[in-house]
């Protein structure tokens, strides 16, 4: 029986440990993530396999990688921001997910229970989907592992959403509306 529990309690722990995102970067990795929100400051938050109903679209205000105290050459990337609209998705063809009614960054619930618009995360590769290309009049995005070639050979669950189009009444905010224009151009 002991043996039985000591081997549960390990299973248990192993895959605890295993299920976070991917934050560890080389620092080739973290400088690469560093410049592309630079230049292209809206992310979605997103765990893409999980089955959540809404993807937060966030503008990076500030952007950094740090070392990981506990390990030399182990790098993360920290983003500071607002969350400034949530939407609700769908997949099509398993290939594309497209965002669909713009939603408040939160809804009053979520206010009561005391949350924020402010984010203030340590990125991951495989949470964060960042612009990649546009296509056909549309600004795509990949997860940013992607980005920084962090494995080739890990996949998303969703390969590409696309951004939004900014409708005037339902625009996240203006900065949005001009970085889309010109993304585009």
């Amino acid at each position: 029986m002991k043996k039985t529990l000591s081997l549960f309690i390990l299973l248990i722990s192993f895959s605890i440990s295993f299920a976070d995102s991917w934050t560890d970067m080389t620092l080739g990795q973290a400088k690469k993530a560093v410049e592309h929100l630079k230049e292209n400051p809206y992310i979605f938050d997103y765990c893409d396999c999980c089955d959540m109903e809404t993807v937060n679209l966030i503008f990076v205000e500030n952007v950094y990688y740090q070392e990981v105290e506990e390990f030399s050459d182990i790098y993360e990337v920290r983003v500071e921001g607002k969350i400034i609209h949530s939407f609700y998705f769908t997949v099509f063809n398993d290939e594309v997910a497209v965002l669909e009614d713009f939603m408040p960054a939160l809804s009053e619930e979520q206010i009561m229970e005391g949350m924020t618009t402010e984010f203030n995360e340590i990125i991951s590769a495989n949470y964060t989907f960042v612009f990649y290309e546009t296509a056909e009049g549309e600004a795509y995005s990949k997860p940013l592992m992607d980005i920084t070639g962090y494995n080739e050979y890990l996949t998303s669950c969703i390969p590409f959403m696309i951004y939004p189009y900014p409708v005037e009444e339902q625009a996240p905010n203006q900065g949005y509306s001009k970085w889309y224009e010109k993304i585009l151009n």
